[in-house]
């Protein structure tokens, strides 16, 4: 019964790691993000007020169309950023495998 109880502590350890959490929160963000634009787009269908629409196509724009805005360096920098949350997510993986095999 105490080595269940160890056992089951242990696999609870990696989802409290810092990195899973901010991994977490990262897609989590993303997720919202994404709902976001399909309300917004949803809007934009059923208003017929221009500066509504305006306004509403420039925040849609906002969230889906960083190559444009940023150019090369928002290609590289978003790569960079999947980069590392995979390295991340690779590295967290051994971690809490290692905490977990111990």
């Amino acid at each position: 019964m105490d080595t269940n109880k160890k056992l089951m502590n242990r696999r609870g350890m990696a989802m409290n790691h810092p990195l899973v959490l901010f991994i977490i929160g990262f897609f989590a963000v993303g997720f919202i993000g994404a709902i976001y634009v399909i309300i917004l787009a949803a809007l934009r269908g059923s208003t017929t007020d221009v500066d509504a629409i305006g306004v509403i196509n420039n925040t849609i724009l906002l969230f889906t169309n960083f190559t444009d805005q940023f150019g090369t360096i928002g290609l590289v920098g978003g790569i960079l950023v999947l980069l590392v949350l995979v390295a991340a997510a690779g590295i967290g993986s051994y971690v809490a495998y290692q905490k977990y095999k111990r």
